[in-house]
Formats: C-alpha cells, sequence, structure tokens
C-alpha cells in the first residue's frame, strides 16, 4: 500500500472507530435543528442535493422530513449503517 493510500485507511479507520461515538454524543438536536433551517433556506424547493460526508445522515435525514430531494454519501461503513438505523 502507498502513503496515499495508507492515509486513506487511517482516515476511514478514524471516522468508523472515533468520530462517529464523538459527534452523535456531542452535537446535540438545537444545533442540528439551526442548521438545517440555514441550508434549507438556501435551496431551491426543486433542488436536488448532495450531502458528502453525510456521516451518521443527522443532515440529510432532517431535510429529507422537511421534503429535500437529498441523497447523503459517506466513506464510512459505520456512519451509513447508524443513519439507516435512524431512517
Amino acid at each position: 500500500m502507498n502513503l496515499k493510500g495508507a492515509i486513506y485507511e487511517d482516515n476511514i479507520c478514524y471516522f468508523d472507530e472515533s468520530y462517529i461515538f464523538f459527534y452523535t454524543d456531542y452535537l446535540n438536536d438545537n444545533i442540528t435543528i439551526e442548521e438545517v433551517k440555514f441550508i434549507k433556506n438556501q435551496i431551491n424547493s426543486d433542488s436536488k442535493v448532495l450531502d458528502i460526508c453525510c456521516g451518521h445522515g443527522r443532515h440529510t435525514i432532517e431535510l429529507s422530513k422537511l421534503g429535500v430531494n437529498i441523497i447523503g454519501i459517506d466513506n464510512s461503513s459505520e456512519a451509513i449503517k447508524l443513519a439507516k438505523k435512524k431512517l
């Protein structure tokens, strides 16, 4: 594996193991609600949104509840699993 691949693998491990648990505890619903309101006000009602690095889906899920046509993607399989559980 080359250096770029090693760094990529280290990042995947970090986001799978540490990040998800830290941010699911750290970020509360009030923060998410305010961020979602801001995002919703920036897009047109017929917009298609791609949430790159969606993590555990906190923005993706809430925006979809508001009728936004949104897809979330993430390199972390653990983050995607957690997002799917929330649906």
